[in-house]
C-alpha cells in the first residue's frame, strides 16, 4: 500500500459503517417492531463488506493475497463498522430518544419472556431474569462497549472462515523455467 492512501478493507469498513447507520435510522423511523424485527439486516451489511474487502484486495493484488491479509482486510471491516453503528447508537438511545430505548427495551423484556416461555422455563425465574434486566439501560456506554467487545470475538471467527475462503498464495516458482 502506498504511503498516504487508505486501504480497501478501511473504506469498505467505513462505508458499511455509514451503511448500518442509514439503516439503524431507517429501522428507527420505522418504530419499534421494525427496529427489533428487522434488525438481523446488520448482520448482512457486515458479513457482505467483510467479503468484499479481501475479495477486492484480492483482485488488486494480482489474484493472490495471503491469509494473514485476508483475515486483517475482513476483521478491519468488522472493527471499523461495528465501532461507527455502536458510537450512532448510543447517541440515538442516549442523546436523541431515550423514550425509544424505553420502548426497545419493553419489547425485548416481551420477547424474551415468550421466547422463555416457550422452552418451559420456570415461571419464577422467568420472573427473577425479567427482573434483573428491568430498568436497566441496555445503551449506557460501558454496556455497548462490552458488546462490542464480545462481538468482536465473534466476527473475528467469522473473519478467520472468510480469510480461509478467500486466500490464495502465490506460487513459490514461477513455470517459465521449464518452458
Amino acid at each position: 500500500m502506498k504511503s498516504g492512501k487508505i486501504s480497501i478493507a478501511v473504506t469498505c469498513g467505513l462505508i458499511a459503517g455509514l451503511a448500518l447507520i442509514l439503516l439503524i435510522t431507517i429501522l428507527y423511523l420505522g418504530g419499534i417492531d421494525a427496529f427489533i424485527g428487522y434488525s438481523w439486516f446488520i448482520w448482512l451489511v457486515l458479513i457482505s463488506a467483510a467479503i468484499v474487502a479481501p475479495v477486492m484486495e484480492k483482485k488488486a493484488q494480482a489474484g493472490y493475497l495471503e491469509f494473514r491479509e485476508a483475515l486483517k482486510a475482513a476483521f478491519l471491516v468488522f472493527v471499523i463498522a461495528m465501532f461507527l453503528q455502536s458510537i450512532f447508537s448510543w447517541i440515538l438511545m442516549n442523546f436523541i430518544d431515550q423514550g425509544f430505548r424505553d420502548a426497545v427495551e419493553r419489547a425485548t423484556l416481551e420477547k424474551a419472556e415468550k421466547f422463555m416461555q416457550s422452552i418451559k422455563m420456570d415461571q419464577d425465574l422467568i420472573d427473577k431474569t425479567l427482573d434483573e434486566q428491568r430498568g436497566k439501560n441496555q445503551y449506557a456506554l460501558p454496556k455497548i462497549l462490552t458488546g462490542l467487545c464480545v462481538s468482536y470475538i465473534f466476527c473475528f471467527l467469522i473473519s478467520l472462515l472468510i480469510a480461509a475462503i478467500v486466500k490464495k498464495k502465490k506460487p513459490e516458482f514461477h513455470d517459465t523455467a521449464f518452458k
